[in-house]
């Protein structure tokens, strides 16, 4: 699984919650060598980088302290930088017969006119599932439940506080 995600639009309180988040989602997982592995993207102002590749972590403790030691970045970023970097880049390298699962975040405050949801298709195209965790107010369903397989792929809340408050199983990302 690949974790995609920019710190500039959410602000730094928001960005601790985000990486909590994220290690939830992680343990629910259960990071190895031996079963589910990660990785990390990130974006922030014109660029994306791998922050961590699948082969960087052996157990899910090495993933949450990857998280803990990613640090804010204000600037607002292209997220479709980070799509293609996932799909071109850290995706092939994904052991065969696996589930390629990506977790999305996103805003909703998207400034490229709605072109990142092409970049999410075409990691569907690819045969990543892609499961897209909408946090804000400005989030609107119906434009990107077409980006998802299936419902339960989609998770919308109008805050990290209200996610932090539902259990790991009500967020639904560990089906």
């Amino acid at each position: 699984m690949t974790f995609i995600f920019g710190s500039g639009g959410i602000g730094a309180g928001n960005f601790l919650r985000l990486k909590t988040v994220l290690k939830t989602i992680a343990t629910s997982f259960g990071i190895s060598s031996k079963r589910s592995r990660a990785s990390i993207v990130t974006f922030s102002d014109s660029s994306a980088s791998v922050s961590a590749s699948f082969e960087s972590f052996t157990s899910t403790k090495e993933f949450q302290d990857s998280l803990s030691s990613l640090t804010y970045k204000d600037k607002r970023g292209d997220i479709r930088l980070a799509l293609k970097l996932a799909e071109k880049t850290v995706f092939p390298k994904a052991r065969k017969g696996v589930a390629k699962i990506a977790v999305v975040v996103i805003d909703g405050r998207e400034n490229n006119n709605g072109q990142w949801q092409d970049s999410v298709l075409s990691l569907g195209k690819a045969g990543i599932r892609v499961l897209l965790l909408g946090i804000g107010s400005e989030i609107k369903r119906e434009s990107l439940r077409k980006l998802v397989e299936k419902d339960d792929d989609l998770v919308i809340k109008d805050s990290f506080i209200t996610l932090l408050k539902e259990d790991r199983k009500s967020t639904r990302l560990n089906s």
